[in-house]
């Protein structure tokens, strides 16, 4: 009885209560920003939560790095800037080395565009599209950071101060958080038009 309290109590907040898409939203983001934050831990060597068979077989964090680093290496040989992949996170060219850490994956900005598409009570097939275009988009976005942080090294329009490391990451932020919140406003037109 007291279980069954229970769950209609938490139905009634995730769907009917007038909070009920701050809740689904808020809940989703600490999901989806934990689990990068886990996967992290666990595939991190040195890590409290590090688990080498995981390391070794299934790294998503590691594959999403490969994706930025190989995205990025296709977009310098369209500028005629030689880089290659130093090791599992970074791009060296012949006046920097770049390394793709954690804090570049844009963890946070996924997870919320996704966490903002899924809080939308909507058809499963809808919400992977958008999903998974924004994500495409943030993507994107990250290569084509990377790859101007390492062109404008080449073109010495950045001199790597400790400033211009810090700044390239709050830049890059405010970017995607402003653009999200205009994608965040263009979905919620489209979510209204279809509901």
């Amino acid at each position: 009885m007291v279980r069954n309290k229970l769950i209609e109590k938490v139905k009634y907040y995730f769907t009917d209560s007038p909070l009920s898409f701050l809740i689904r939203f808020v809940f989703s983001f600490l999901v989806l920003y934990l689990t990068g934050k886990v996967l992290i831990g666990i595939a991190a060597p040195g890590g409290k939560l590090y688990i080498p068979f995981f390391d070794q077989t299934f790294n998503p964090i590691q594959q999403y790095t490969n994706a930025l680093r190989n995205g990025t290496l296709q977009i310098l040989k369209v500028f005629k800037v030689e880089g290659y992949a130093y090791n599992s996170s970074s791009i060296k060219t012949s006046m920097v080395t770049i390394n793709i850490g954690y804090s570049c994956l844009g963890i946070g900005i996924i997870s919320f565009w996704q966490a903002f598409v899924t809080a939308h009570q909507q058809k499963l097939q809808q919400l992977i599209k958008w999903a998974l275009l924004g994500t495409f988009i943030l993507y994107l976005l990250n290569v084509i950071r990377i790859s101007m942080l390492i062109i404008g090294t080449h073109l010495h329009f950045i001199r790597w101060t400790k400033f211009d490391i810090e700044n390239h990451h709050l830049i890059y932020n405010i970017i995607t958080y402003v653009l999200v919140t205009i994608a965040c406003v263009f979905f919620n037109k489209k979510y209204k038009a279809i509901s």
